[in-house]
């Protein structure tokens, strides 16, 4: 063979998607490895990269199956294309089964799924379906996906803790398939699997029940925020930028999303739909586009961005973003060899809560359409404190610094409704925050619940355990009853009547659709709110709107606050009976 003809092959190899991500092994960066497979819920994929997006340190290369490309082709305004999530920021490539034999393989070259293997430093399947969770646990590796799970290094001392994340979909009657149990509980016995658990909904299919993915903010909240709190890159260690995905601090939109607009900006798309590698390194199957991050449906993720305004992300800068957030020493990169982990966090586990999960019958409610009568009535409000109404600050004080318009809250809600207090702060913070916050008002909120309300035990209580507040616990309390406008002749407080208002959208998992959102408030946003943004006012509005309707639930259903503040329109939004 001639030397052109060596270094034509030697100069093919280089540019092969395999030796590519092999050249990328060492590039500084942490690796995510976000996989997805024959569900519908694939095209929540655009949301879970678009929230990392932001962040320099994060290289994210992405696995397609074969069935899930299907639901990419843009075939309606909510449903992204394959260019168009190639063209999202971080995303520096997107794999399909046929990029593993894009050339026949020929000695001393790389394999595609034995480098992003190595390349990985953690791997999130989301969603899982059915068919590939009966794959992976059969031991079949017969596509890209399959083969790079299969070939993961599970050496028990590399494994501190999961590094292969997946979050299953499916049908709810193949949820309950007995199968399903014993192959959850395989996952869940080899600990380098982390099974996030799913919620029941309404399904594409039309179907309420179990089965759902569970909501994608969870993933980032579940996942990556339980994992570590910092980034590696160069021996220098970055707050973790997933932390501005944290959905107990954010109010985001839950429901469809439009990518149309992505989707109309990506040029040189095969108008066949053919599916071919997008490899931004490599010249093979290069897809070229408008950067998208302007586009429609990014302004769903405008509170997780939030966080980050006026914060600037510099290289070696530890960037506090949760005032929670324990700090942990500086690592190099040699000592860290996954920079998903953090060696304090073995030794330091807080005890997990399980989470509640929306009872079918409650869904189904909600699901329902509204009747929207004439006059008003009142509700039963239940505000948070801190990162709500105001700011304890990170001395973590009693009296906290008020959200603008805080009093014109409370006025209203004391006037026109029955409001009490629910925080998990302690005993003695939240009742003198509360005594701050309700000074110089005539009336009082009808109970003040804090921690011990929780129903934790004692060992819980004493940590930063995730925590939710399940409405029942507040519709079965007797004292709370007594205050229903028709407690005399049966009335009660229930999910027709409830509002939470909370910054924590983990709070309410229970009854998801009881609760309004409210942005997360730092002190610092104060002139924002008071000169623009008027959180708390906006809130007023759509409580005066919600108390219109004879369930509330379905409201918020249809209308989420923070679909409220972009919007501030009802009209054609909530489906009624009027």
């Amino acid at each position: 063979m001639g030397d052109k003809a060596v270094t034509h092959i030697e100069k093919h190899r280089q540019s092969t998607p395999a030796a590519t991500v092999a050249a990328a092994i060492d590039d500084g960066k942490t690796h995510l490895l976000l996989a997805a497979s024959g569900s519908v819920a694939t095209i929540k994929l655009p949301l879970i990269i678009e929230s990392l997006g932001s962040y320099i340190n994060l290289s994210i290369r992405v696995i397609l199956t074969k069935s899930a490309t299907h639901f990419l082709a843009g075939q309606s305004p909510e449903q992204p294309t394959v260019a168009s999530l190639n063209a999202l920021s971080n995303v520096d490539s997107i794999h399909v089964d046929e990029d593993e034999w894009e050339e026949p393989w020929t000695r001393d070259s790389n394999i595609l799924h034995i480098e992003l293997r190595r390349w990985a430093h953690l791997l999130a399947v989301v969603p899982m379906s059915a068919n590939l969770l009966a794959k992976v646990t059969g031991g079949l590796c017969d596509n890209l996906l399959t083969n790079v799970i299969r070939a993961w290094d599970v050496d028990s001392s590399h494994q501190e803790w999961p590094t292969i994340i997946v979050a299953p979909s499916m049908n709810s009657m193949m949820w309950t398939h007995p199968l399903t149990a014993k192959q959850i509980t395989m996952l869940r016995e080899w600990k380098w699997f982390e099974v996030l658990p799913t919620q029941v909904k309404q399904l594409a299919c039309g179907d309420i029940g179990q089965g759902g993915m569970c909501e994608w903010t969870e993933i980032l909240l579940s996942t990556f925020r339980s994992r570590t709190r910092y980034l590696v890159n160069s021996n220098k260690l970055l707050e973790s930028a997933i932390m501005a995905s944290d959905s107990e601090k954010t109010a985001v939109k839950l429901g469809t999303h439009d990518f149309s607009s992505v989707n109309a900006s990506i040029s040189n798309v095969d108008p066949s739909g053919q599916i071919k590698s997008t490899n931004k390194d490599s010249p093979i199957g290069t897809t070229s586009g408008d950067n998208p991050t302007t586009s429609k449906h990014s302004d769903d993720i405008t509170q997780l961005e939030s966080k980050l305004n006026g914060v600037s992300l510099q290289e070696g800068t530890p960037v506090a973003i949760n005032t929670t957030t324990t700090r942990y020493p500086l690592r190099s990169r040699q000592q860290a060899s996954n920079p998903w982990r953090d060696s304090n966090q073995t030794s330091n586990k807080q005890p997990l809560l399980p989470r509640p999960q929306p009872a079918a019958e409650y869904l189904k409610q909600a699901c329902k359409a509204s009747t929207k009568s004439t006059v008003t009535r009142a509700l039963l409000i239940i505000a948070d404190l801190n990162g709500c109404l105001l700011d304890r600050g990170k001395k973590r004080s009693g009296i906290g610094h008020h959200r603008p318009y805080l009093k014109e809250l409370l006025e209203y809600c004391l006037n026109n409704h029955h409001i009490m207090v629910w925080s998990s702060a302690t005993p003695a913070n939240v009742r003198s925050m509360s005594d701050h916050v309700f000074a110089g008002l005539q009336k009082q909120p009808i109970a003040i619940w804090d921690r011990s309300s929780l129903q934790l035990t004692n060992a819980q209580s004493k940590e930063n355990v995730q925590v939710y507040k399940q409405l029942h616990w507040v519709w079965d309390d007797k004292e709370i009853s007594r205050f229903h406008p028709n407690a005399s002749s049966g009335g009660s407080w229930d999910q027709t009547n409830t509002i939470l208002i909370d910054d924590s959208i983990e709070k309410a998992a229970a009854q998801p659709h009881n609760q309004l959102v409210v942005p997360d408030y730092k002190k610092e946003m104060a002139e924002q709110e008071m000169e623009t943004t008027k959180v708390l006012l906006k809130v007023i509005e759509y409580l005066k709107e919600a108390a219109y309707y004879e369930d509330v639930s379905s409201f918020i259903y249809n209308l989420p606050f923070q679909k409220w503040m972009e919007t501030g329109s009802v009209a054609g939004e909530i489906p009624t009976t009027e």
